[in-house]
């Protein structure tokens, strides 16, 4: 299944995952917020038990297994998603105005 999606086995790719713009406000002329380049690798190397069990305490009890046989030099490799996001703020006298893109990284181990 991911190496259809993308190309790649163990491999989630999606490019463009939200969007939102907005024009006119007494603050700035346009906002433009972007949500893009989710990538989740390593998916390959999840197996059982993967299960996410809620509780009666409003927690949520997590067991993830992960294939120890490949790997790097532990053993192990974690299952990393990415993502950018980006945020636009425009206008000529708007004390709001930038551009920031920034890419997040979580790594499971």
């Amino acid at each position: 299944l991911t190496k259809e999606q993308s190309g790649t086995q163990g491999m989630l790719e999606f490019a463009n995952v939200f969007e939102y713009q907005q024009l006119g406000s007494a603050l700035y002329d346009y906002l433009d917020f972007k949500v893009s380049k989710v990538k989740i690798t390593n998916l390959d190397k999840l197996v059982d038990p993967l299960l996410l069990q809620p509780t009666d305490e409003n927690r949520v009890l997590n067991s993830i297994g992960l294939d120890a046989t490949t790997g790097t030099d532990d053993g192990l490799n974690a299952v990393n998603v990415t993502a950018r996001i980006m945020l636009d703020v425009g206008g000529i006298d708007s004390p709001l105005q930038m551009k920031n893109e920034v890419e997040f990284s979580v790594a499971i181990p």
